[in-house]
């Protein structure tokens, strides 16, 4: 496996890196092996570990070596990091501490939408105003134009939209609620996403 692991067959890496990360989840064997990575044997190791996530047993074990990985330079892990989230891989409570680290990494430019489409899912965002917060202050500051943005940049801006819509409406009467009202009127201002028809949404409540 050893061998394996340090092949230039891109098949026998991705093989042999699965079996090593498998061993590691269900025995707590090989563990030196697993971190320290880099390329191809890093993004397959972080592969695993989100498709563990859902097993009780080895869950911890799983956040450690993605929360590992995801300050390491020498990994691409953006296509795999967001399967957390359309996946529901993710517990809103327990799963916090990850959820905010991912949100503040070099990807969380692209994972802010493929949060706030898992945030639409939930029950309550009460829990995560601060991050919603945060997002809109992040959006509605940037001097880029709106059409030079991205695509996920876009689709953000329309996700933020209806969450701070269903804030307001959980907080309404309270000072979160006077919070919403204040940023609203800057989206309105610099045109932000669908903030026209979130403004009229308002009036009719």
């Amino acid at each position: 496996m050893q061998l394996g692991f340090n092949s230039n067959d891109k098949l026998i890496i991705k093989k042999s890196s699965s079996l090593i990360t498998e061993i590691y989840l269900n025995k707590g064997d090989m563990k030196s092996n697993v971190y320290g990575r880099r390329g191809l044997q890093a993004e397959n190791i972080c592969q695993i570990a989100v498709s563990y996530l859902k097993r009780k047993e080895s869950k911890e074990k799983a956040k450690e070596l993605i929360s590992y990985y995801l300050v390491c330079d020498d990994v691409n892990l953006e296509n795999i990091l967001s399967r957390l989230f359309i996946d529901d891989l993710l517990d809103v409570k327990e799963d916090k501490n990850l959820i905010i680290n991912l949100l503040t990494s070099r990807y969380k430019r692209k994972l802010y939408y493929y949060f706030l489409k898992f945030l639409e899912k939930q029950v309550s965002i009460l829990e995560y105003e601060g991050i919603i917060f945060e997002a809109v202050s992040n959006m509605t500051s940037k001097e880029v134009k709106l059409e030079n943005e991205s695509y996920y940049d876009r689709l953000t801006e329309e996700l933020l939209v209806r969450l701070l819509l269903n804030l307001y409406d959980e907080h309404k009467g309270n000072a979160i609620a006077e919070r919403c009202l204040d940023i609203i009127d800057q989206m309105f201002e610099k045109e932000f996403g669908n903030s026209r028809l979130l403004i009229e949404e308002l009036m009719q409540k």
